[in-house]
């Protein structure tokens, strides 16, 4: 484990800390993720802000990673512009760790609906031999 992380790691155990790192990296995943997926598609803010029937400052700020008045309604409306799904979930503080390490500009694209590999033509056949094997791999044990 790095220092870092050793550091990290202790100052987590304060509940205040964790509370307010945890928030901190939260806003800046959502921000640099709306970014992130925006330029993927090769978009402006002007673009998005049209597409999600928003205005450009709108984005702007949700792109700020010092944002933090989040609401799932304008989170599911940016999911429905971008083709995908909105996923909130309660973690444990743990999870933070890998999250850490893989913050990235490639761990934060995602494929819209008409791109995503689990629903190009065959995928079905693909995982449903997948989900064979492994039903006949866990009979056979």
């Amino acid at each position: 484990m790095s220092t870092i992380f050793k550091r990290m790691w202790q100052a987590f155990r304060d509940k205040e800390y964790r509370d307010i790192y945890t928030e901190g990296f939260s806003n800046s995943k959502i921000a640099t993720q709306i970014k992130v997926l925006r330029e993927q598609r090769g978009w402006t803010q002007q673009q998005l802000a049209e597409a999600a029937g928003m205005k450009q400052s709108r984005i702007a700020t949700l792109e700020d990673v010092n944002y933090s008045s989040w609401s799932i309604r304008t989170l599911r409306r940016l999911a429905e512009t971008f083709d995908l799904w909105l996923d909130v979930e309660f973690k444990e503080f743990g999870a933070v760790w890998p999250q850490l390490q893989d913050f990235n500009r490639e761990s934060l694209t995602r494929h819209s609906f008409a791109d995503d590999p689990a629903f190009k033509e065959g995928a079905v056949e693909r995982v449903q031999t997948i989900q064979d094997k492994g039903v006949t791999s866990a009979l056979s044990c």
